[in-house]
């Protein structure tokens, strides 16, 4: 039996008693559907923690994909998770419980400082783009600006009617309309702050998006149903962070360059989604 000690636990993680089978596995991370609805992720020690992920103490030369197939069944009990058929156990009790806070912030474009750290970004994104894949900027342009138009205007039917236009759209395991979106949701509410208005708006859009998160996949609907309750992966956490209180170039420089590294795509377009929501507000 091999044994893997979870380092962290998201707060939205079933860590005591659950059970499900592997939806999809990859050299250095596995999905499970849950039973009983939902889906958790294990990944290995080098990714940020997901909401509903473990990241996992792995030995070097590891890899989930060796170890375990699609549909294999797996139970929880006391904390410890059993693949019986892969003879792999996960302890997931003791682990650190990891959760982001984007409420407390208050993105305010205004200050200079906030300003530099979100042209910086912007900046590192654009140059990333260039070099690498352009995930959601082959989504219909009309397509991507009609939310933050919306948005910005405080227009209910407008915003809802681009948000069901994104979700499932584009290319990519988790499509690139759900991972601007994401990003999106995770930009206003760092910039929501203390304004009842904007805070209300934020509220009714997270409804939409939870709503229509049923039009895209399992691994996609998870990351959307979370970022609608204001659970949002520690790349990007951190770059709202970062930007919101306009820290020094050099970390913003860092954090930016680990959010554009998650996928192939996702990560571009996460923080594309940010920054627009950002100065949507601002």
């Amino acid at each position: 039996m091999t044994s893997l000690h979870a380092l962290s636990t998201g707060s939205r993680m079933a860590t005591g008693h659950f059970t499900g089978s592997v939806h999809s596995v990859f050299g250095r991370a596995c999905n499970i559907t849950l039973d009983g609805g939902g889906m958790l992720t294990l990944l290995a020690a080098e990714f940020g923690n997901v909401p509903h992920g473990a990241r996992l103490d792995t030995p070097p030369g590891f890899a989930f994909d060796r170890v375990l197939c699609t549909g294999d069944r797996v139970g929880c009990r006391g904390g410890v998770a059993r693949f019986a058929k892969a003879g792999l156990e996960v302890c997931l009790s003791g682990a650190r419980r990891w959760h982001a806070e984007l409420d407390q912030l208050a993105v305010d474009l205004g200050l200079p400082r906030v300003a530099a750290a979100w042209q910086l970004t912007q900046l590192v994104m654009e140059l990333n783009a260039r070099d690498h894949a352009q995930g959601g900027l082959n989504l219909p342009h009309a397509r991507r600006k009609a939310l933050p138009d919306a948005v910005g205007a405080l227009r209910s039917h407008a915003s809802r009617t681009a948000v069901v236009r994104l979700v499932g759209c584009g290319p990519g395991l988790t499509p690139a309309g759900d991972d601007l979106l994401v990003g999106f949701l995770a930009g206003l509410r760092a910039s929501a702050g203390n304004c009842a208005s904007r805070q209300a708006f934020l509220a009714e859009l997270s409804a939409t998006v939870r709503g229509a998160a049923t039009g895209t996949n399992a691994i996609s609907r998870a990351y959307l149903e979370h970022a609608s309750d204001g659970a949002f992966a520690e790349p990007l956490a951190n770059l709202a962070r970062c930007i919101a209180e306009g820290v020094e170039a050099r970390h913003v420089e860092a954090a930016a360059g680990m959010a554009l590294a998650v996928g192939a795509t996702s990560g571009t377009d996460g923080v594309r989604g940010l920054l627009s929501a950002m100065a949507c507000w601002n």
